[in-house]
């Protein structure tokens, strides 16, 4: 299995228009889903320190990425690479966020 399809697999659109070109060549991972792992392992560096994420700002986190995504999918407002990765790494961190402190409280490694 190649990486690009197992991106796929993962369920990456792979648009190249969406993805950002290094050297002239589009990346195998677009820019939102590139931003959401960069904010998923942010997640997991601030949980490692110690620090306690307040639910409301994983919920805003969550919802930049949900607005620039409904307003892209809708046809109100074409999103571009750069804000995609940002609200990415937003959705990404707030996401990333529930999910270790789910799976930290599972291993009893809640603080």
């Amino acid at each position: 299995m190649t990486v690009r399809s197992f991106i796929a697999e993962v369920g990456c659109h792979q648009i190249p228009e969406r993805c950002i070109a290094v050297r002239g060549e589009p990346m195998p991972i677009c820019a939102r889903c590139l931003g959401a792992t960069i904010g998923h392992f942010a997640a997991l560096a601030l949980l490692l320190a110690g620090a306690v994420v307040s639910l409301w700002a994983v919920a805003g986190a969550c919802t930049v990425m949900g607005v620039d995504w409904a307003v892209q999918e809708y046809g109100v407002l074409m999103s571009t690479n750069p804000r995609r990765l940002a609200t990415g790494v937003l959705g990404g961190f707030g996401v990333g966020t529930v999910y270790w402190r789910l799976l930290a409280w599972l291993v009893g490694m809640v603080w």
